[in-house]
């Protein structure tokens, strides 16, 4: 779906947007209009996974920033900032770090009008590192993430994801935060192919971190499930 963008980022990061984007915020009062109704059925669309076009999201963009002003004003934001981001996705090189720099801008504001919030932190932090890698300011926007929603099953893989990527410019408080996400995801079955997949891509210190989380009767558990996904992804590419 993001192919265009890996010169920039994984895209499962950037993927997460999308399938986050119905988590975080609820509507403070009933709208009405072809603007509003434009922008949730994007907002499920992307929500479901559903592939929208350039020209979709711009729209999206438009109709937000044109001033849904019975929405809640945080959401909003909240809402640019991921559909820059998608947009970013469908944007040749050139064109993508203004696209990012636009979300970064967005999900600033909704985090300062709405810093309770563990939704538009996270997704600051991967805007912050997908706009540039080595920004410092990824790290504490995840730290935020975890600091004002630790247990928030829907961000596990995303956060997990992330603080394996930026592991060296974490504080040793925010590295246990991570791991605990990684742990947390892996009792739910389904997520445990994110996790490994994330994991082992991950740099050496943080894999052992995780690793070293587990108690040793769970290893081979582990063990059996990083065959299996290994033997999956040596079959997909023959």
């Amino acid at each position: 779906m993001f192919d265009r963008f890996r010169a920039l980022q994984p895209k499962q990061l950037v993927a997460a947007i999308g399938g986050l984007l119905l988590f975080g915020f609820g509507l403070n009062q009933a709208v009405s209009g072809l603007s509003y109704q434009s922008w949730w059925d994007t907002r499920e669309a992307l929500g479901n996974g559903e592939e929208l076009s350039e020209d979709d999201m711009r729209a999206a963009i438009a109709g937000l920033g044109g001033g849904l002003s019975a929405l809640n004003p945080a959401m909003v934001h909240d809402d640019i900032g991921s559909f820059y981001v998608i947009l970013a996705g469908k944007l040749d090189a050139g064109e993508q770090i203004a696209a990012l720099e636009a979300a970064r801008a967005a999900f600033a504001t909704s985090v300062a009008l709405a810093p309770g919030n563990p939704f538009p932190w996270m997704r600051l932090a991967v805007a912050r590192f997908e706009r540039d890698p080595s920004d410092p300011l990824a790290a504490d926007a995840l730290k935020l993430s975890l600091l004002t929603g630790t247990y928030r099953q829907e961000a596990l893989v995303t956060r997990f994801h992330l603080g394996m990527r930026l592991w060296d410019r974490l504080d040793a408080q925010t590295q246990d935060a991570v791991i605990h996400q990684g742990r947390t995801a892996w009792t739910r079955r389904g997520l445990r192919n994110d996790i490994i997949r994330y994991w082992i891509g991950a740099p050496q210190p943080a894999r052992l971190a995780f690793f070293n989380a587990f108690p040793e009767d769970e290893v081979p558990e582990l063990d059996t499930w990083v065959r299996r996904y290994l033997d999956r992804a040596k079959k997909a590419r023959t």
